[in-house]
């Protein structure tokens, strides 16, 4: 008997002990709002009426209390939170914290998902959001490990979170956020990785015609996974008034693992680097301004290629994504020196895609080269080369050649001479002599664009000029090229003829410009047609005649003063042709009856003088 004492009271214990029964392994619990509250511990609001075990998922369904408060001891574990793709509203989550030891998922396609309530990390949890998903993460998120994005949502993150790991965006995905410390405390080379066609968008603080900034962490490096170009967006507006300096500034390291990486930057932001990236895929300004800052203490010691540093020079590619409703496009590559020292930038090859395209370089106390590599143009494209406001010896380069082009780089490019009178991070592009447009951001060159000996890009000079000798009314430049006495321009230009005429000086002698006289029968081919304007001007071609412009040319309103009442009429019963041949974008696009030359054509500023033809119109 002895013997089964201790048995008796083992058994008595047991009978007497609550009995413990773990929660089954990712037991899943579903909200339905069932309740009289909104809290996590009131049966009511789950499934089946059972309170969650610690463990659990947490998934969030339903029609009613949109607010679910987890009032759980701080620092219950939750094994993941979900939200179900029948949801018929948006969630906002608040409470205690939760120590997540699992995965986030967003199966709602409709509304905006909130996780108000802090994350303390137990694993690196995948975070998956459906196609038209969004899900905003506010609070705190925390812990030695980091984010997986996957999916073809949205994710917010809008807390100042402390979490050490590396954060991961699939491709697909767009993260969003604010500032630096939304993307936690992670350093290293791997800290933010963008897999190809990832987002990463930087929403600064404010209305988007507000001026903000904000600087990423240089420790926390960029790596580009992959050929697909990775995006990185900074929203602003640029409706046709002062460009708001809204900036995102970056002087760590933008890497790609060997993979190969492209960049592409959108938004009418600016994302200024000013550190050594050696991504190795073409990089697109798709819109927007990319700045590269030579004056950081973090750019390369040697002064060269803040992008590609250390390997072959990429692609550049300028314009191309749509503008939006309201917004004027426009694409901005500005090169900024360093105080004392020669800085240079090399890019293999520069295409320009439809869009105001701008490149600037401004000196900064020392030399800003620029090398583009060969350059073209795509339908629609157009690019405004800005040197600096002081200094000398910094040069913009291309390997293109403007022989077979009429000795300019095309219709699609202008050189603004002198630059514009303040630096760009105040929005400003006016040029000295823009006197009647003080309050707004045009981008004007005042002449076309050419290529020196050298292969440096220039303000080009070699009109031949109608009538008299012009001078450039804003640099005091002279022309340098042949003179037309007044009368017929025909013979007297060619294929290569590029030009221009005072229409003060032609109105003056109350005569207008004849390509040749009526009935003469003749075709006259010229490259391009520049005018200095402040009043009317007629340019008659003559019963049966043909004026034939350029196919790489374009008809160009240099004047800056005046803002609204320069016409040009083409006039007479002729008819007016563009230059053809295999790639014959650039042509002047003409309507009947009396149209205006459309934008891709006239490329003095980003809007038009009326340009009037009064002519038949032959295009081929």
């Amino acid at each position: 008997m002895t013997l089964r004492t201790p048995l008796k009271i083992c058994f008595a214990l047991a009978l007497a002990t609550p009995l413990l029964i773990a929660a089954p392994a990712n037991a899943q619990s579903v909200w339905d709002g069932g309740g009289v509250d909104n809290n996590f511990k009131t049966a009511a609001n789950w499934v089946g009426d059972v309170v969650p075990t610690p463990g659990s998922i947490l998934t969030f369904d339903g029609s009613s209390r949109f607010a679910p408060n987890n009032d759980f001891i701080a620092g219950t574990a939750f094994s993941g939170i979900s939200f179900a793709s029948t949801a018929a509203g948006p969630f906002t989550i608040t409470g205690s914290s939760i120590n997540l030891a699992g995965n986030i998922t967003d199966s709602t396609q409709s509304f905006t998902h909130t996780i108000n309530l802090p994350l303390a990390l137990q694993i690196t949890p995948t975070i998956n959001i459906t196609s038209f998903g969004s899900l905003t993460i506010s609070s705190v998120v925390s812990g030695a490990f980091g984010l997986n994005q996957t999916g073809s949502g949205l994710l917010t993150l809008s807390g100042t979170n402390t979490f050490t790991g590396d954060v991961t965006v699939g491709s697909g995905s767009t993260l969003a956020v604010a500032s630096n410390s939304n993307l936690g405390a992670g350093t290293g080379a791997t800290a933010l990785t963008l897999n190809g066609g990832s987002t990463l968008r930087v929403n600064l603080p404010g209305l988007p015609n507000a001026a903000a900034s904000t600087t990423l962490s240089a420790t926390r490096g960029i790596r580009l996974v992959g050929a697909t170009a990775s995006t990185i967006d900074v929203p602003a507006i640029n409706d046709g008034g002062a460009v708001p300096f809204r900036s995102v500034i970056y002087n760590g390291s933008i890497t790609d693992g060997g993979s190969g990486g492209a960049l592409t930057k959108l938004g009418f932001g600016t994302l200024a680097l000013g550190g050594s990236s050696s991504y190795t895929g073409p990089t697109v300004v798709a819109n927007g301004t990319l700045k590269l800052d030579f004056s950081q203490a973090t750019a390369p010691a040697d002064n060269t290629n803040i992008l590609y540093h250390g390997v072959a020079p990429g692609a550049l590619t300028m314009g191309g994504a749509p503008a939006g409703l309201g917004n004027d496009s426009l694409d901005r590559l500005i090169i900024t020196g360093k105080s004392g020292a020669s800085t240079s930038q090399t890019f293999a090859s520069t295409t320009f895609k439809f869009g105001q395209g701008i490149v600037q370089t401004i000196n900064n106390g020392g030399t800003a080269n620029l090398d583009l590599g060969a350059v073209s143009v795509q339908p629609g494209g157009h690019v405004l080369f800005i040197p600096p406001s002081s200094g000398t010896g910094t040069t913009i380069h291309t390997s293109t050649s403007v022989a077979s082009t009429g000795g300019i780089l095309g219709g699609w490019a202008t050189f603004q001479n002198p630059p514009p009178n303040t630096q760009p991070n105040t929005g400003n592009l006016n040029p000295p002599g823009a006197t009647n447009y003080p309050s707004l951001n045009l981008a004007m060159g005042n002449t076309w664009a050419t290529i020196d000996g050298s292969g440096k890009i220039v303000g080009y000079t070699d009109y031949t000029d109608y009538s008299l000798r012009i001078t450039n009314p804003v640099t005091s430049i002279a022309d340098t090229g042949p003179i037309i006495p007044n009368g017929a321009l025909h013979p007297n230009v060619n294929a290569n003829t590029n030009l221009k005429f005072d229409a003060v000086a032609v109105n003056a002698a109350a005569t207008p410009i004849m390509v040749n006289t009526n009935g003469a029968g003749t075709t006259t081919n010229i490259n391009t047609i520049a005018f200095n304007s402040q009043s009317l001007s007629t340019f008659s071609i003559g019963q049966g005649n043909t004026l034939r412009l350029g196919q790489y040319g374009g008809i160009f309103k240099q004047d800056m003063n005046n803002a609204n009442n320069a016409h040009l009429f083409l006039g007479g019963d002729g008819s007016v042709q563009t230059g053809n041949g295999v790639q014959a974008a650039f042509r002047p696009k003409m309507q009947e009856p009396s149209p205006r030359v459309q934008r891709p054509v006239v490329r003095g500023r980003s809007w038009l003088p009326p340009i009037t033809v009064r002519a038949r119109v032959k295009a081929h």
